[in-house]
């Protein structure tokens, strides 16, 4: 039998996966253990890892079999993945596939979360607090679009599974760093939904250039290449930059304006933010119109109470990535006090205070 990992657990089993096998990742069936030993899966967990896992452990069991919760363990009673959804990390220790995770996680996560973390899955970096950075980088994505094109396309109707369609159509592979993840994300969600509604048609994604100084042809990877939404404006194209700590390194610099050259010498604009300006909400604002320009969009005409509600969305939208950290998945609570708040507001707003009557009134 083997102990089948779940939920937190598989996530970070994932992240450390990714991070010390540099061969393909196999799939295997497996059988969940019915009734899961506590030591038994962290001394697995060791023998793979070489170090302890996060505790408690959480892993799956077959539907029906005793749950337990305890400062080491904490099983989930749910049906057994299909077959093919399970990676064998040694003899009696599994986790799921990325996709057959997110499958797992979906009730359990806001919309955002999964959004956040399927980048995560589809890039090149695995968010983990015990590194130097807070993140490693792997050589591959961990999970493809077709990945979970095809669970989902096994799983029914268009109709279920509603919040991970919305996410796979919203993501965008090959992130190398957390911030370029919610970069996507604000500047390529609906304004509905927080985000400026611009295409972002790649994240590291390769641009053929011409070398200032030999003529040489080489390959450039932009952070985050831009679009006009619905493939128009005959091809043209804006990138953005994230400077990190990494860029501060004098020869990381020295390239960084080479880059700069060879893109300007193509017609292709670059745009570089560091942490204080991707925190500048007005900075952002501006920026997405000089943006808009550059690419050719209309400006937009909206009314006074449109621009602040869009600007309420965009807040929020920010603030809700800010606390989306990649190891503690609140997001529905946080979703039930803003509703929550919200009614509180409009039932402040709807109670009339009562007319006072004068004294007169009842002849005294």
């Amino acid at each position: 039998m083997t102990i089948l990992l779940s939920h937190t657990s598989a996530i970070e089993a994932l992240r450390r996966l990714g991070c010390i096998r540099r061969e393909s990742i196999c799939s295997d069936a497996a059988a969940c253990d019915c009734v899961t030993d506590a030591s038994q899966a962290v001394a697995l967990w060791e023998s793979v890892f070489r170090d302890a896992p996060r505790l408690p452990l959480h892993a799956q069991v077959p539907q029906g079999a005793q749950r337990i919760r305890s400062s080491l363990l904490v099983t989930h009673p749910m049906r057994e993945p299909p077959a093919g959804e399970v990676l064998t990390l040694c003899r009696g220790l599994a986790c799921p596939t990325p996709a057959q995770l997110l499958v797992q996680l979906e009730p359990r996560l806001t919309r955002l979360e999964l959004l956040v973390l399927m980048e995560e899955l589809m890039g090149t970096y695995a968010i983990r607090p015990d590194a130097a950075q807070g993140m490693t980088t792997r050589p591959s994505p961990l999970l493809v679009p077709t990945d979970l094109e095809s669970l989902l396309g096994n799983a029914g109707s268009a109709s279920s599974h509603r919040k991970l369609r919305w996410a796979l159509k919203s993501a965008v592979p090959g992130s190398a760093s957390p911030r370029e993840s919610k970069l996507a994300i604000r500047f390529s969600l609906r304004p509905s939904a927080g985000g400026y509604g611009l295409a972002v048609i790649g994240l590291n994604r390769e641009v053929s250039v011409t070398a200032i100084a030999n003529g040489e042809k080489r390959v450039r990877k932009p952070d985050v290449l831009l679009a006009r939404p619905g493939g128009l404006g005959n091809g043209k194209v804006v990138t953005l930059e994230y400077d990190g700590e990494v860029h501060l390194d004098e020869e990381r610099h020295a390239d960084d304006l080479r880059r700069t050259n060879e893109l300007a010498a193509m017609g292709i604009a670059e745009y570089r933010i560091d942490k204080a300006l991707y925190k500048n909400l007005a900075y952002i604002d501006s920026l997405v119109d000089q943006i808009r320009g550059e690419l050719g969009m209309a400006r937009e005409h909206l009314s006074r109470d449109q621009r602040e509600e869009r600007r309420r969305l965009r807040a929020e939208l920010f603030d809700e990535l800010e606390q989306i950290d990649g190891v503690n998945w609140n997001g529905l609570l946080r979703e039930r006090n803003r509703r929550e708040d919200r009614a509180t507001e409009a039932e402040a707003q709807e109670a009339v205070p009562e007319e006072v009557v004068p004294l007169e009134a009842y002849g005294v």
